[in-house]
């Protein structure tokens, strides 16, 4: 009877105390919801943010205009998932301060944008992508911008393709930031499966652990993120909220949806269509660079032990297979879109992180690496710049090689 005794008196000691932090963590929820709200009015107010209506949505965006609208062509920036305009705060500032219009947007149900329980179709999703694009021109004399350079970061690299797709005339320019390879739609009941945990931890939330947990384990590197515009608490404050998990969890469905898209839409160059061998020695192309840029110069390090075999593939052989794609472009609507693109990719080469070996594992990474060097090679003007010691999150904070990239390819437009 003792024994019972003290068993029901830890499990009621185990209820009042979630009980408590469920109350506690909903004040304090309150809080992170006025502090989002607070954000998007300073925003709105200081017209760094506007406000766009899409399919009965308002999505909210961010918009820096160019100093020079006549000189370089503007920069879009479709988020990867669970990224919000927040968090890619520094990658928008760092491309910003060379002068270059900048738009990021939250997709619906994302970030500070208007919340959406259901799966958007690819078709939707491009739609609003389009409808925030073509509400920039308020802020230039009413007129549309004619062409744009897309910045793909992981999840918005296979945003950015599907937009090209059906927009292919307002495109000229592609920066590919450690996309995700398009093959990761064949492994979709794998990464429903994933979406499924973050259906878990959306109940956590209310619960009070996930903050604590997000405390302990993210803050540090939360504050890397941080910007004057966004600060550590904002950044946090949208984390902490359930519905942040809870849309992570409804992007599962879109990312797969769009990641078929796009292997359509490269038809038989589809990178899991190719020839094994073709794809492996694509894989295996040595990139532009192949270490940490400071700035101004580029430091070579030893190759990734994500890479294939020890070695770089021959020229010979890589120009050997690009020959042969080439003469298939034609017959895609990426293909045909290509020739005509200026291209830089950067790739992270790292997956000792969280999550990392169980999202990627051998024949992913294969991929990967192939599809990167496929973007480049096959590009009208393309590079891949590879870093072997940075996971997948830490790229985005190469601000420096970001904003060179773009610089790149805003040249290389320029001079065509």
């Amino acid at each position: 009877m003792e024994v019972f005794a003290i068993v029901l008196i830890v499990i009621a000691a185990l209820i009042a105390l979630v009980l408590f932090g469920v109350v506690i963590n909903a004040i304090l929820l309150s809080r992170d919801r006025k502090r989002i709200r607070a954000c998007i009015q300073q925003g709105l107010a200081r017209k760094e943010f506007f406000k766009v209506q899409s399919r009965g949505y308002t999505l909210i965006a961010r918009w820096t205009p160019p100093r020079n609208p006549q000189r370089a062509l503007p920069i879009c920036i479709p988020n990867g998932l669970a990224a919000t305009v927040a968090t890619i705060g520094k990658m928008h500032d760092a491309i910003a301060e060379y002068g270059y219009g900048v738009l990021s947007f939250d997709r619906v149900g994302v970030g500070f944008s208007e919340n959406e329980k259901k799966p958007p179709t690819v078709q939707e999703c491009v739609e609003d992508m389009y409808a925030v694009m073509k509400a920039v021109s308020k802020y230039n004399n009413g007129i549309d911008f004619e062409k744009w350079i897309l910045l793909g970061p992981s999840m918005g690299s296979v945003v950015a393709q599907s937009f090209m797709i059906r927009h292919p005339e307002l495109v000229l320019g592609f920066l590919n930031m450690d996309g995700l390879p398009h093959p990761f739609y064949v492994n979709r009941k794998k990464f429903l499966r994933a979406g499924f945990i973050y259906k878990i931890i959306t109940l956590l939330a209310y619960t009070g652990i996930m903050r604590v947990a997000l405390w302990f384990s993210m803050k540090s590197t939360v504050k890397k993120f941080a910007t004057s515009t966004f600060s550590t608490d904002i950044i946090l404050s949208q984390m902490n909220v359930p519905e942040f998990w809870s849309h992570v969890a409804v992007e599962m469905p879109l990312m797969m949806d769009l990641a078929e898209d796009v292997s359509n839409g490269w038809g038989s160059v589809a990178i899991e269509k190719l020839d094994p061998f073709n794809c492996t020695t694509l894989a295996k192309a040595k990139p532009a660079q192949n270490g940490m840029f400071d700035g101004k110069n580029w430091r070579t390090l030893p190759r990734s032990s994500a890479e294939l075999d020890r070695d770089w593939a021959s020229k010979e052989s890589v120009d050997n297979v690009v020959n042969t794609l080439r003469q298939d472009l034609h017959t895609s609507a990426l293909g045909r879109l290509w020739s005509h693109l200026s291209v830089r990719v950067m790739s992270a080469r790292q997956y000792n992180y969280f999550g990392g070996e169980s999202f990627y594992d051998k024949e992913m990474k294969r991929f990967a690496a192939a599809e990167h060097n496929m973007h480049a090679l096959l590009a009208r003007d393309g590079a891949r710049y590879v870093f072997p010691e940075l996971g997948h999150t830490n790229i985005f904070l190469e601000a420096a090689c970001i904003a060179r990239c773009i610089k790149e390819i805003q040249d290389s437009i320029q001079h065509e």
